[in-house]
């Protein structure tokens, strides 16, 4: 005998199931997010969205049936089954898993730092290093299209290599950040804590805003034989900077965490100017944007670290004497300009941490 169920979705869950012998009224429900399952039956472990739901049950329960189907309506988050009663009581099974972390939630505390020199000095994060003075590590890393960022900004074949560390230890992250302030100047951009449902994204930005001219507009106006000329701007917004978007997954173990991040980089390499002649001179920006995908685990209240994002710049310092170094025609017998090349290594560090309602 196939049966028809209809098994509704609200957020982080699936709710409930309706039997469907005939007319159905169907209740409001959002989409499921991300979830991880482990069924009694088989050893795998699924990250699960919405959509992957269908392809999940088809490989745990048997769809080999007569007249047996499954479909997932993803407007309304409703997923439609039929089968026999005793695999619908299969698919509450796994469902009812998948609910079994709706009340959790997860503690992402997030140290952004910026560890910089000048040319000469090294600032490339050893990784070696910490991972003897943090006791436990894993390492990896990520690869970003080519670009300007990276050891050597210049060249246009260059890949940012984004690379990561597992740390684990009472006292490991307070290790690790000693060791980096050995090999050079630590700057802490932003040091964020969200708290956010299992499953939830979480979005991490540290940013800079430029203002610039984006268009000109003319308007002449006739009085009295006279004409006069008004000129208006649009003034826009450029932003550049670092976003992190995290997802944490509670797994069925309730001792680690699966972190899905996406990592992503804007930069503002250039206001480029665009005459329009007698309409004057508008601002056009050039961007570079990166980004990378990746998923790691770690244990409660475990860190990852995020490093690689290494940029340079030049900087311009000029020593002078006081009141000579002002003066016209004579100023530059009494000053001096030295120009510094800068390397900033941009490191994040995510310490994820499992919280009880």
């Amino acid at each position: 005998m196939i049966l028809i169920y209809i098994y509704s979705f609200i957020l982080f869950c699936f709710s409930s199931f309706i039997y469907a012998s005939g007319t159905v009224e169907v209740h409001n429900a959002d989409t499921v997010t991300s979830q991880i399952v482990t069924h009694k039956d088989t050893d795998k472990s699924y990250m699960v969205t919405g959509g992957a739901i269908v392809g999940l049950l088809k490989e745990m329960v048997n769809f080999d049936i007569d007249g047996s189907g499954i479909v997932f309506h993803r407007k309304t988050g409703k997923l439609f089954v039929k089968n026999t009663p005793q695999n619908h009581l299969l698919i509450q099974d796994i469902l009812k898993k998948m609910r079994s972390h709706k009340h959790r939630q997860v503690l992402i505390e997030t140290r952004i730092i910026e560890v910089y020199s000048f040319k000469g000095v090294d600032i490339g994060v050893d990784w070696d290093k910490i991972a003897r003075n943090g006791r436990h590590g894993t390492a990896g890393s990520l690869n970003f299209a080519p670009g300007s960022w990276g050891e050597t900004p210049l060249n246009p074949l260059n890949q940012l290599n984004l690379s990561y560390k597992l740390l684990s230890g009472a006292n490991a992250l307070d290790i690790t950040l000693k060791a980096l302030e050995k090999d050079g100047k630590i700057n802490t951009l932003s040091s964020p804590k969200i708290i956010c449902f299992n499953n939830q994204r979480a979005n991490i930005k540290i940013e800079e805003s430029t203002d610039y001219v984006s268009k000109l507009t003319s308007n002449t106006v006739y009085t009295n034989n006279n004409s006069n000329v008004h000129n208006s701007a649009d003034i826009d917004t450029a932003v550049e900077g670092i976003v992190l978007d995290v997802t944490p997954t509670i797994n069925t173990d309730e001792q680690t965490i699966t972190l899905d991040l996406h990592p992503s980089v804007v930069e503002l390499v250039s206001l480029n100017p665009v005459n329009l002649g007698r309409g004057g001179t508008i601002r056009v920006p050039k961007y570079i944007r990166r980004s990378a995908d990746t998923t790691v685990s770690l244990k409660d209240g475990g860190t990852v670290v995020l490093g690689g994002l290494v940029k340079r710049t030049q900087s311009d310092e000029i020593k002078k004497v006081p009141v000579l170094g002002e003066i016209p025609i004579i100023k530059n017998l009494f000053r001096s300009k030295t120009t510094y090349e800068k390397k900033s290594n941009l490191i994040i560090f995510i310490t994820a941490k499992i919280i009880d309602l």
